[in-house]
């Protein structure tokens, strides 16, 4: 008899799928594909060990083969809503909005109440105000037995509904229900710490003797400033491999420094033990890096670690990306992130990070020079060519016109820009914060109105290249 849940449809092959489960979990994937293969070919008809197979796949950039793996599923087993669900997302994160779309329709017809198959279909197929299947968005928050992440899934596609008709008050209403509905914390006096830390104790001077290693260039910022889209724009080139948001460095700091935000690292800060962390690092990636070409690691919030990357890894580059703090500050406070970025469940938390971090990107672009560069996001909607140009250039590269279609890439969309990645380069998330002005009092009151003031001037000044070329 066929169930609605994957996971506990076949009892057989458990030692083998409990043991995969585990090493997947802990993001061993290749080692979770190792343990679950043999068992696989044992037992074919076990949609269970199908699914982790296609999950192991998935997780390891091999999309069409975790597609097939799910399509398999879901024509052997159909009745199985997990199964057209997975498949619609990794369709979706594929670029095959078609597909997805339908598969979230097979998923409803099994399911018409499934809170994630109407939000994710409302991202693909924008519900109208007043359609039926809004109206089942809003039923659904009668639900007493709604998951905090449904509630939080629900309350975020209602509001942008809202916001489709300009109804940005109702919209607003129901972003902040959104956060409400989940936990999430931000420490503020840990961030200061880590700050101040950096600001006294990163001495470049600590960079000297090191040599060696690959050329990776690193793409960081608040969240939702654009560094996907940077990333894009890199992987285009032949000679460009990314490893998407990796939390390698963060693995690697920790194996050598300990505390995960401390500067006692400097203490021991050696040559040869640049390189063992290195090592660490590149194994922790898991990605193999082409030899002559750049590895791209895009982590928004390993902004803060850029001395640590810089000295196990001498011929980093940086690319720091600059957006409007209120437009980046409403973005964070209206996407509903997957995992992590607690700081987003409050404007005021947002507002205190945005601070913190150009603090820190300032203390860095002093201290690195010519490794650092801070991209505005305006400036590159506004000039993409000449902004692409200048961005081969830092990273070392010869520029590539197959660089200014980042929006035909092939590669997998997993972060919260999965849709706007599919999209050629665009202005549409410049000022989104202007109709939303009135409500973004606790952001504005944590950035400062000086603060923000000397920020878009400096942003001005940025950008005067590409303006004058405009002009031109």
């Amino acid at each position: 008899m066929q169930t609605a849940v994957i996971q506990n449809t076949v009892p057989q092959g458990q030692n083998a799928l409990g043991r995969a489960r585990i090493l997947l979990a802990s993001g061993q994937v290749s080692a979770a594909l190792a343990a679950i293969l043999p068992e696989l070919q044992r037992r074919a008809d076990d949609p269970a060990l199908l699914d982790v197979a296609a999950m192991c796949y998935w997780r390891l950039d091999d999309g069409p083969t975790a597609l097939a793996l799910m399509q398999v599923i879901t024509e052997g087993w159909p009745k199985l809503v997990d199964g057209w669900t997975k498949r619609a997302a990794m369709a979706a994160s594929s670029g095959d909005t078609d597909l997805a779309a339908s598969c979230l329709r097979h998923a409803l017809a099994l399911a018409p109440t499934s809170v994630s198959a109407l939000v994710a279909l409302n991202r693909i197929s924008p519900f109208p105000r007043n359609g039926a299947l809004t109206r089942r968005l809003h039923k659904s928050l009668a639900n007493n037995e709604l998951t905090c992440a449904e509630r939080e899934m629900a309350h975020n596609a209602l509001a942008r509904i809202e916001e489709r008709t300009g109804r940005y008050a109702a919209a607003f209403r129901h972003y902040t229900a959104a956060k409400a509905a989940i936990d999430g914390q931000y420490g503020a006096e840990a961030t200061e710490r880590r700050i101040a830390g950096q600001l006294s104790r990163f001495d470049p001077q600590v960079l000297q003797g090191t040599s060696g290693g690959p050329r990776v260039t690193f793409i960081v910022g608040i969240p939702r400033s654009g560094t996907t889209l940077v990333e894009s724009i890199l992987a285009r080139h032949p000679e460009v491999t990314t490893s998407g948001e990796s939390r390698a460095l963060a693995q690697a700091r920790q194996k050598f420094g300990g505390a995960a935000a401390g500067w006692d690292w400097l203490d021991k800060a050696t040559p040869s033990m640049a390189e063992a962390t290195r090592g660490w690092y590149l194994q922790a990636l898991g990605q193999p890096v082409e030899q002559g070409g750049v590895l791209v690691d895009k982590m928004p919030l390993n902004c803060f670690d850029l001395g640590f990357a810089a000295w196990i890894l001498p011929q980093a580059r940086f690319v720091f990306l600059q957006r409007h703090p209120l437009d980046v500050g409403l973005s964070c406070f209206t996407t509903n992130f997957r995992e992590g970025n607690g700081f987003s469940r409050r404007l005021d938390w947002i507002g205190h990070l945005a601070r913190a971090v150009f603090r820190s990107a300032e203390d860095y672009e002093a201290k690195l020079g010519g490794l650092f560069r801070r991209q505005s996001y305006r400036a590159l909607v506004d000039a993409p060519e000449m902004e692409t140009r200048a961005l081969l250039d830092h990273v070392g590269l010869p520029f590539d016109a197959a660089c200014l279609s980042s929006e035909e890439g092939q590669g997998l969309a997993r972060t919260a820009s999965l849709y706007q990645v599919r999209r050629k380069i665009n202005r549409d998330g410049l000022d989104r914060w202007k109709p939303y002005d009135r409500h973004l009092g606790p952001l504005k009151d944590a950035v400062g109105a000086a603060w923000l003031a000397k920020w878009e001037q400096d942003d001005a000044a940025l950008r005067q290249p590409a303006c004058a070329i405009a002009v031109g």
